[in-house]
């Protein structure tokens, strides 16, 4: 479909922000035609297409036209598009865009934007008073002043722009050789040598083989954590050698003994369906970060700070010291143990090892959707539709890059994977302690990776043994039932035998966080109000009528999945709100947490409606009586189903959402500067905001110095909510009043910035409720770096 638009000229395109100058303090006086405005600026991207500005109404837009005028610098000043605005239609801090021809080659040139009134125009725009943009210059009436205007310039991003950059992808090529390494060889090795008997399928077996990879490696920094060995970066790639060296050996025994894979025609097409999903998938994911310099908003902060314990110490840390004063670590670190592995494999900084490993985990979550709807419904096209739903037509969870929720993620892609293993060990028709072996494994790897989730996947457990004792007691007598209830207690001591060190350890902390609490652990209903933005966001509305038809039909026809999928979903509803039964909330678990996964379940559903579209669609071609009609129906279907789900990865190319990304290209300059120019004993105060829970996070760049620069800031991340009840309470009290102070001079500062030792002002890209504003007249500030975006204060002792 999209091919199709772009042969017949009607290019599909999104706009994209290319510069983002959003500080302002004051407004030009009206371009009445006693005044111009002119600003430079330097394009970053191809394609320019629209400028934005924020106009000024004095009392009334008065009467007459304002002329907006585009020049390239390039050669001269050539003027490339010039747009007249009737006055009247101008609102007050409403934005004006001024679209134009788009620019082809417009990234790296300059430009400059012009704009001039009649008289009896009283509309003027704002713009900031000091320097706020390092890459142009703001003129007043001919005059360079200093400051610069308040706009944003816009960019098409088309396919043509998509293709070329995904041949930069080449660039990294070299990235997936520790790619595979991590996410192929642990699982890979211990499949090709417990040799679990599969279901056949060459994409399933894949799956198995990832995410067994994904859950060994956090079993094995837990207990080499008892066993007292540190790992490092040698360490790493000697294991990892090691490994390859095996299975290289083993595939080469392979191929002597005749073991090739042999696919069926089913096999073959279901395989090349499978890799075009999850290429175009991965495609997309990459798409989606392209303008990102860092990972997105506060989590992923935390998940950098985690990982950087876990590299610093090669064990599971134990607590967050050196870098935050904060004794006990009992965060969930399956994520983190992966990314330290994927950051010494690829030699990669944490951030970002943590952006490129994020999206392919992203990207795998389509894979996983394929491998439990396949499980489930046994049917091929049910779960090359999951799979197509979760890659390309689902916003979430490609959406968790802009939350830097990467432990969900990989606890949501453990989930499926861990699910089939436990049914393959409940079912097998003889004991099979291979598969035991998996199951413990994938489960334990679970518990590591994301608490919560691993809270759905027991919720899944019963409502599955309990169908199935039901099931048995109906029909396969009480020797069948004893059976079945052995091997989950098998199952649930191996689970806890594997990560027994771990739960001593929370078992602890709950222990203590109970008895501070004086013994109980009830939520806020705040945290646990219902997401209902989130259900219905973007498609889930059209997803959920389908994931609907797919359960009616299921039911219908008795498939037990169906009955285990709905009733699974309504346990787990239960369990976050055990309101319904006269019980109070917990803190452990929140609405939201459960609606942003549904991805999972209303994928295998989706997958059921569309088996039924596949078996009974041709039937509407039985009047005809034509040879090939059936045929004919079901490929157009696939062609639909196709133009739809590109139709639908097309409008998520832009899926990063603006106001989660606190770091820029400029602030990585200034981050640079820092590492050359201050001291380590450097301490920042940065732009403080109020996220959730009485918790305060940053709200631009400087959030990510301790995490770049190595420096000290005086809010931290995240975990430094786990600290002592006094600590907590000195930097909530500390963030809150830099939120809320007007006056770089406020005695209240003053005193944060003399007790606390604070040397530097740091003022990001992204701004804040500080501005330079507030301390460029004071004396005892002193302008140290200012590339107009960032803005570094020296403070005078």
């Amino acid at each position: 479909m999209l091919l199709a638009l772009w042969i017949a000229g009607c290019t599909p395109h999104v706009l994209d922000v290319d510069i983002a100058q959003e500080r302002l303090d004051v407004a030009t006086p009206p371009l009445d035609g006693s005044h111009t405005l002119a600003q430079s600026f330097v394009s970053q991207y191809a394609n320019l297409s629209e400028i934005e500005l924020l106009p000024a109404v004095y009392e009334s837009p008065g009467q007459g036209t304002l002329t907006l005028h585009l020049h390239s610098l390039r050669a001269g000043r050539t003027e490339l598009a010039r747009q007249i605005v009737d006055v009247a239609r101008i609102s007050h801090n409403v934005p004006l865009r001024f679209s134009f021809p788009t620019q082809h080659d417009s990234a790296g040139t300059s430009y400059e934007l012009r704009a001039e009134g009649e008289q009896g125009v009283r509309v003027g725009f704002w713009y900031s008073s000091v320097n706020a943009y390092g890459d142009g210059q703001l003129q007043l009436d001919g005059r360079y002043q200093a400051g610069d205007l308040r706009f944003i310039t816009r960019s098409r991003y088309d396919l043509g722009l998509a293709a070329r950059e995904a041949q930069t992808l080449l660039d990294g090529a070299r990235l997936v050789v520790p790619l595979v390494a991590l996410l192929l060889l642990p699982g890979g090795m211990l499949w090709a040598h417990l040799k679990p008997e599969t279901v056949g399928d060459p994409i399933a077996n894949v799956a198995m083989r990832m995410a067994l990879s994904l859950a060994t490696v956090p079993v094995a920094l837990l207990w080499s954590t008892v066993l007292g060995v540190h790992w490092d970066r040698a360490l790493c790639l000697v294991a990892f050698a090691a490994m390859a060296f095996c299975g290289a050996a083993d595939l080469l025994r392979g191929q002597i003994r005749g073991e090739a894979i042999r696919l069926g025609g089913a096999e073959r097409r279901t395989t090349v369906a499978m890799v075009m999903v999850l290429a175009l998938t991965l495609l997309l994911r990459f798409a989606q970060i392209r303008k990102l310099v860092l990972p997105a908003w506060v989590d992923s902060n935390q998940h950098a700070l985690v990982t950087e314990l876990v590299a610093m110490h090669g064990q599971v840390p134990q607590s967050y010291e050196p870098l935050l004063p904060v004794q006990a670590f009992a965060y969930h670190f399956g994520f983190h143990a992966d990314l330290a592995a994927f950051h010494w494999l690829a030699g990669l900084a944490i951030p970002e090892a943590m952006l490129v490993l994020g999206q392919v985990l992203n990207a795998a979550s389509a894979l996983m959707a394929y491998l439990l709807t396949l499980r489930l419904t046994r049917r091929r096209v049910a779960a090359i539709t999951a799979a197509v739903v979760v890659g390309l037509v689902s916003f979430l969870p490609a959406y968790y890059v802009s939350w830097g929720r990467y432990t969900q993620l990989t606890g949501l892609l453990l989930l499926p994977p861990t699910m089939v293993a436990t049914m393959d060990w409940l079912e097998a028709k003889r004991p099979d302690y291979r598969r035991l072996i998996v199951a413990g494994l994938l489960n334990a790897g679970l518990f590591l990776t994301h608490a919560r989730v691993t809270i759905f996947g027991i919720c899944f457990l019963v409502v599955y043994l309990l169908f199935e004792t039901i099931g048995h007691s109906r029909h396969a007598g009480r020797g069948m039932l004893l059976k079945l209830w052995r091997r989950a207690a098998m199952l649930g001591l191996l689970t806890l035998g594997l990560s027994l060190p771990w739960l001593v350890r929370i078992g602890s902390v709950i222990y203590d966080t109970l008895r501070a609490a004086g013994g109980s652990l009830r939520g806020d209903a705040a945290y646990n109000a219902f997401p209902w933005e989130f259900l219905y966001i973007a498609r889930n509305r059209q997803l959920l009528v389908l994931a609907g038809l797919g359960a009616v039909w299921g039911l219908s026809r008795r498939r037990r999945e169906t009955v285990w999928i709905l009733a699974w979903c309504g346990l787990v509803l239960l369990v976050i709100n055990p309101s319904g039964l006269g019980l109070p909330t917990t803190s452990l678990l929140n609405n939201a947490t459960a609606v942003i996964s549904l991805f999972v379940p209303l994928s295998v559903l989706n997958g059921q409606a569309a088996t039924l579209l596949w078996d009974y669609g041709p039937s509407l071609a039985a009047p005809l009586n034509l040879p090939h009609a059936p045929m004919a129906i079901r490929v157009t279907l696939v062609l639909l189903i196709a133009g739809l789900a590109l139709w639908a990865a097309w409008g998520m190319v832009s899926i990063v959402n603006p106001t989660t990304v606190l770091a820029t290209a400029e602030d990585l300059a200034a981050m640079d500067w820092i590492q050359q120019n201050l001291s380590p004993q450097a301490v920042f105060l940065i732009n403080t905001r109020l996220w959730q829970l009485g918790v305060y996070t940053g709200t631009d760049g400087g959030y990510w110095i301790q995490q770049m620069t190595g420096r000290r800031t005086l809010l931290p991340s995240i975990p430094h909510a786990y600290g002592t009840p006094e600590y907590v309470q000195h930097i909530s009290h500390m963030a809150r009043l830099v939120s809320e102070i007007k006056d770089g001079d406020d005695p209240r500062l003053l005193e944060i910035v003399e007790q606390d030792g604070v040397t530097h002002v740091y003022l990001g890209a992204k701004g804040g409720p500080l501005t330079p504003q507030m301390f460029l007249d004071s004396p005892r500030y002193r302008p140290v770096y200012d590339s107009g975006a960032v803005w570094i204060f020296e403070v005078e002792k």
